[in-house]
């Protein structure tokens, strides 16, 4: 049985969700695709982890999925695996074809940007062999901030609204 190197060989993702499961602190640099998805259909938001270990730890994974991916991709794989989850600036990123689950309802991406949340994450390779982070879910710390609005606020006789102090 001869393998045809056309369409009808394509190949399938090695690394399992399971098997790379990533879970930390984070800081929200960038959300402006976070709540909806870009051009392409993606939706991707920037990271800074919160401490060094848990940079250390994505970068590890990153490793050991690299290595994963030589190692099982087979004789006949055309994958080259490199990572791509990191910027220039040094920020990491997620890019992925479904939205992340958030623990809350806030529909303005400007919102999640300097959030500290926790993160749940976990390493895929794609059909040319790049290595990507995925995030399954987001739970933040601080709940949206809502202002009651009270009614009928007796202020004192000597107020002055145009004074500054």
């Amino acid at each position: 049985m001869k393998l045809k190197m056309t369409d009808d060989f394509i190949e399938q993702t090695i690394l399992s969700p399971c098997d790379t499961e990533v879970r930390l602190e984070a800081w929200i640099t960038d959300a402006k695709y976070l709540i909806t998805p870009n051009y392409s259909g993606e939706w991707v938001f920037d990271f800074e982890p919160s401490t060094s270990n848990d940079l250390e730890r994505i970068h590890e994974m990153g490793n050991r999925c690299v290595f994963d991916v030589e190692w099982k991709a087979g004789p006949l794989s055309n994958k080259e695996p490199y990572k791509q989850f990191e910027r220039n600036n040094g920020f990491l990123y997620s890019n992925q074809l479904f939205p992340p689950k958030l623990n809350i309802k806030a529909d303005e991406p400007l919102y999640w940007e300097g959030q500290q949340v926790s993160l749940c994450c976990h390493f895929r390779d794609l059909r040319n062999g790049a290595i990507v982070i995925n995030t399954m879910f987001i739970d933040s710390y601080d709940d949206p901030i809502v202002v009651p609005v009270q009614e009928n606020i007796e202020l004192p006789p000597n107020y002055d609204a145009n004074d500054d102090w």
